[in-house]
């Protein structure tokens, strides 16, 4: 009897045990797969399968990354998916099988619930998406939308800017083959046009002034004329400028003729006037050369050049994997980089500075430059002749001759000596640049150049002066001079640096002087500050100043920047100056202007009040 009773307590524990357990799987929801649009405002939107389980959705993570261009990978026995998100340092590991995953470092369970493994796809609900990675996705049911908020760094969006900058690229450089060359026309009198001023101070007395500019074409030629005059010292003549100038088809031989004020450049320059023949070009070169940027990728890759953050090319990796760029270089400085871009998110950046100095002459040309004048500084009324000549030797280094004959010595003096010079110019490195010009009884010159874009450039210079009383009439011995300045970065923003050390010796006295200073702006406010020194050491006596200037703005109002501006004598440890300023633009073409300035020292108060109109009249 006993066991009876316990088959049967069995029997009925087993079928209770069954019974929950149909009704527990009868309750687990039912997935279905479910076709949404997945949008990304000004990027994608395209229809993608999702997992439905009545409540949320599970979105497949890998084509999800796909579509972001974000890295993705699996292992071969598709148990761990792997990549990087964004940059490579942001590296991620999803384990499903363990119900794991690792991001950025950080080791967390994925819950149950929270995703959905087939072997093939990971499934990862849509708030997983933002816990892990901060893609904050939301769904919309009635519309079957999943909509993703741009993010400027998904490589997708940079892959379509860079498409974009292409095509506007060819269509640029498509544009350039249009362009027709209109040959010169000498005219004999044509057109004309006049540059006028006139200005007056009603403060204490002054004088009203008057400067104009005439320019117009003559004799095949452009001619130009200016002068200037007061109403207190009246018109000069002799301080008019007259120039004429005629302009020859380009040649190796002959392109300029100037007549009038005139200057022929060069180490021994003098402001003439008279005439003057050279072969220079027309206007002030910008090409220097073109070289070849190379290097080694993998397949796959793509390259693009920039030159001041200009898009100058792209390319893509060749089956060996290298590059080939053909760029123009101009002078001055330029920065050029390369943008590299992995078919599996990648990317890499190469920068290079070149700095192409104007004295510079491209390889095996020749220029020069031959005048004859009166001298316009040099008291006595002078004539000279001057020539000088420049030669590229190689792209790196250019040599230049120089002379200066004087033709009319003054009477009952001794006669001033021709002088010749030398000058070389070289580019020891892409950062650095050297110059140098000696002229025998005149001044010896040489000065060093460095720059590193986005971290210093420097500047030393050295002069000696040679004793002579046409030259050299302050009988100055030499002068030296060092100056430095570099952006410090802080975070986003940067503390430029700078500082200049002159030193200047002459026969009775020498002078020191100073400047430094930096310039930051933090939270919509600018600040720049300036201090300077000198120091006159004279046989008898010393004289120095010490001063520092803070000037501050604020972009925080909307329709005003204020300025305020505080001068520090550090001599007489007192305020010397202090003032603020405002500017406003109105009518489109007119400005108004409102200053208050206050000097301690003196006690004075001043309240300007200005108003500008600009017209093209």
């Amino acid at each position: 009897m006993p066991v009876k009773i316990g088959l049967k307590i069995t029997l009925i524990i087993s079928a209770l045990v069954t019974a929950a357990v149909t009704s527990v799987i009868s309750a687990e929801p039912t997935v279905e797969e479910i076709t949404v649009n997945f949008e990304v405002p000004r990027l994608t939107s395209k229809d993608i399968f999702v997992r439905y389980d009545g409540s949320t959705i599970f979105l497949p993570f890998t084509e999800i990354f796909h579509i972001l261009d974000l890295n993705v990978g699996t292992d071969p026995d598709r148990t761990r998916i792997e990549g990087f998100f964004i940059t490579k340092g942001h590296r991620y590991e999803l384990r499903p099988k363990e119900a794991r995953a690792v991001v950025n470092g950080t080791d967390m369970p994925l819950l149950p619930g929270s995703f959905q493994y087939d072997g093939m796809e990971l499934y990862l609900r849509i708030d997983q998406f933002k816990n892990l990675f901060g893609l904050d996705m939301t769904f919309n049911f009635t519309m079957l939308r999943v909509l993703l908020p741009l993010s400027d760094q998904f490589p997708a969006y940079q892959r379509l800017l860079r498409k974009q900058a292409r095509e506007k690229l060819d269509k640029t450089e498509a544009a350039l083959k249009n362009i027709k060359v209109i040959p010169r026309k000498h005219e004999w009198f044509s057109g004309g046009v006049i540059d006028w001023t006139l200005s007056t101070n009603p403060l204490g007395g002054g004088g009203q002034y008057a400067d104009m500019g005439i320019g117009s074409m003559l004799f095949g030629g452009d001619l130009s004329v200016s002068g200037a005059g007061n109403t207190t010292t009246g018109f000069n003549p002799e301080d008019i400028t007259a120039r004429w100038h005629y302009a020859i088809d380009p040649n190796p031989f002959l392109t300029q003729i100037e007549l009038g004020s005139i200057n022929s450049g060069g180490l021994l320059n003098r402001s003439m006037r008279g005439g003057l023949i050279t072969n220079r070009p027309q206007v002030q070169r910008t090409y220097f050369q073109t070289v070849n940027l190379s290097g080694p990728l993998e397949p796959g890759w793509e390259v693009e050049l920039y030159a001041d953050g200009k898009l100058l090319d792209y390319a893509e990796a060749d089956q060996g994997g290298g590059y080939h760029f053909n760029v123009d270089v101009n002078y001055g400085a330029s920065d050029l980089e390369l943008k590299m871009y992995g078919p599996n998110g990648e990317i890499r950046t190469e920068q290079r500075h070149v700095q192409v100095p104007y004295t510079l002459v491209p390889k095996k040309q020749f220029e020069y430059a031959s005048s004859v004048g009166m001298d316009m500084v040099t008291p006595g009324q002078r004539w000279y002749a001057q020539t000088n000549g420049y030669y590229g030797v190689i792209n790196r280094l250019t040599l230049g001759l120089g002379t200066d004959i004087p033709l009319s010595p003054p009477a009952g003096k001794v006669a001033e000596k021709p002088l010749v010079s030398a000058e070389a110019t070289a580019i020891i490195a892409s950062s650095l640049v050297a110059n140098a010009s000696v002229a025998p009884g005149y001044q010896s010159l040489f000065g060093l150049n460095y720059t590193m874009p986005s971290s210093i450039s420097a500047n030393v210079g050295l002069t000696t002066f040679a004793v002579s009383k046409y030259r050299n009439p302050v009988e100055q011995k030499y002068s030296a001079s060092l100056s430095l300045s570099s952006p410090i970065r802080l975070g986003q923003r940067y503390l430029g640096l700078r500082y200049n050390l002159s030193r200047d010796v002459y026969r009775n006295f020498n002078s020191t002087s100073m400047n430094y200073g930096f310039s930051a702006s933090a939270w919509r406010m600018y600040v720049n500050y300036l201090g300077r020194f000198k120091s006159t050491r004279y046989p008898s006596r010393v004289s120095r100043s010490f001063t520092s200037q803070m000037l501050l703005s604020t972009d925080l109002l909307r329709w005003l920047r204020p300025q305020f501006r505080l001068d520090y004598d550090h001599t007489t440890n007192s305020l010397s100056r202090f003032g603020v300023y405002v500017t406003r633009r109105f009518l489109k073409t007119g400005q108004i202007s409102l200053s208050y300035e206050r000097s301690p020292v003196a006690k004075s108060n001043m309240i300007m009040l200005g108003v500008n109109f600009f017209t093209s009249a």
